[in-house]
């Protein structure tokens, strides 16, 4: 199971075409002004990932969010120490009933009224 790691500060991940993502990362500066590393760019064909894990100051863009959850990609946010942000799981990921440990439970329903969820009476 592929997972593509995004940790480089302030690079931008958006659509580049309907089965690509582009990264964009940014040059790195030394404290002396020089340029260790210059800026680049990067082509990731989605059928060579099932997850991606996005470490510290990283931007996705609204149309690659889009298109990774079409492709049932799970995007996983920790903090630059790696602490569990959070996740953006599409409607049936490949891990989802792996994960739960039990089929879903059909009888529950959304009370918009206090927002949670109750079982149906």
């Amino acid at each position: 199971m592929p997972t593509l790691y995004l940790t480089e500060d302030y690079s931008l991940v958006r659509r580049d075409t309907e089965d690509t993502l582009l990264v964009q990362i940014p040059e790195k500066r030394a404290k002396d002004g020089a340029t260790p590393a210059p800026a680049r760019k990067e082509h990731i064909p989605l059928v060579k990932i099932d997850e991606v894990v996005v470490l510290g100051e990283v931007t996705l863009t609204a149309s690659a969010l889009h298109l990774l959850l079409e492709r049932n990609i799970e995007i996983t946010f920790l903090s630059h120490f790696g602490q569990f942000k959070g996740r953006l799981s599409p409607p049936f990921s490949k891990n989802a009933i792996v994960r739960s440990g039990e089929p879903p439970n059909t009888s529950t329903t959304w009370d918009k009224t206090v927002s949670w969820w109750r079982p149906s009476r």
